[in-house]
């Protein structure tokens, strides 16, 4: 009972948490593409790479035209989409292959190199010794600037991530607040609450069934209506309001409820398919059951009656006393041998052995 409350719990609050996170990552994803942050973190990387960092902004601008200049990154800038503040059309990602082809249409005129002081500084440094190791090997510079490209985009992309988090977490908390989406609550009313709990796993059970990624979740109140559609225990109703509006200061309750909040967005941070995976993980848990007894553990089972049998055939136990019966052939026979054995000084009797041989003489005489 316990074990099966606490998963349920669990599953309330994983189906809490994808739906949180689902919107919240919605919500972000919608400010990135506003201001157009992956192009603009794009064009960023590549300045630094070209032009180095803490440089004047002439050189940067020097660089960046340059390398804006080349019909790969015109290819590129054609088929991208529109920031939706800035209106700017720049592309949000750009390949290893793309880059190193557009740097080469920089450096290289017809089948030489041009001068390297023509070149932006940063560029310049990393091509020199790139230039001497490879002897001037097209090919051999071109996988170069592929690899340097690579390993720069995955710091940038590291710093990204960071944002989405630290974004993640701010929206996630507005959700918490706004919905009053307290962990410490809702999980208190489910394991209170078994009515309001098993609608929640029945909810549960078929979102991950369904394989529902709640995409539109894109504001408060399509996941706070999507929470109270599932049952859980959120939102703010008369009774919650008259709480948190109490006279009394920051009691037990408010201090619980906002550190509710805070949990709330710290885990929505995690991403809602992380939640959905483990919404799915916990429903699959609870819809398998207790894993069964195997059949050679099992006494009830035809596979130890059958190691009796042989038993009995092979090592002629007949007649033993009962406390001599070995424990797997006394439970495969019904008989409870006793765990003391009788006092030496008492006499024996014969209810025991009789009963053991009983049983032993009828197991053998099974075909």
């Amino acid at each position: 009972m316990f074990g099966s409350q606490a998963l349920e719990t669990a599953i309330g609050l994983a189906l809490m948490f994808f739906v949180i996170a689902t919107a919240s990552s919605a919500v972000v994803e919608f400010v990135s593409r506003l201001f157009g942050k992956r192009s603009a973190d794009l064009e960023k990387t590549v300045k630094h790479m070209l032009a180095g960092q803490d440089v004047d902004d002439t050189d940067v601008a020097k660089a960046w035209t340059m390398f804006a200049g080349t019909s790969v990154y015109a290819a590129a800038r054609e088929g991208a989409g529109k920031a939706l503040l800035t209106q700017k059309r720049r592309p949000s990602y750009l390949s290893a292959k793309a880059f190193a082809d557009a740097t080469l249409e920089m450096i290289v005129e017809g089948n030489r190199l041009v001068a390297m002081d023509q070149l932006p500084a940063n560029l310049r440094k990393r091509l020199d010794p790139l230039v001497r190791q490879t002897r001037g090997e097209l090919v051999e510079i071109r996988a170069g600037l592929e690899s340097w490209f690579d390993e720069t985009m995955s710091r940038a992309e590291g710093a990204y991530k960071k944002w989405v988090t630290l974004l993640l977490f701010i929206v996630g908390l507005v959700f918490a607040v706004a919905g009053n989406a307290a962990t410490t609550t809702v999980a208190d009313d489910l394991w209170h609450n078994s009515v309001v709990r098993q609608s929640v796993v029945d909810a549960a059970g078929q979102v991950a069934a369904n394989g529902q990624a709640a995409d539109e979740l894109d504001s408060i109140a399509k996941a706070t209506s999507a929470m109270q559609q599932f049952s859980l225990p959120v939102g703010w109703d008369s009774q919650s309001r008259a709480e948190w509006r109490s006279d009394s200061a920051w009691t037990w309750h408010r201090t619980a409820t906002v550190a509710g909040w805070l949990l709330t967005a710290l885990l929505v941070m995690l991403g809602g398919p992380f939640w959905f995976d483990l919404l799915s993980k916990f429903v699959s848990l609870r819809s398998s059951g207790t894993k069964p007894v195997p059949a050679v553990d099992d006494h009830s089972s035809a596979s130890v009656k059958q190691r009796a049998i042989r038993e009995l055939s092979t090592t002629g136990l007949v007649g033993l006393p009962a406390v001599d019966v070995p424990q797997f052939l006394a439970a495969a026979l019904g008989v409870e041998p006793p765990t003391d054995p009788p006092p030496t000084d008492s006499p024996p009797t014969d209810s025991p052995p009789a009963e053991a041989a009983a049983a032993a003489e009828g197991a053998v005489a099974q075909p």
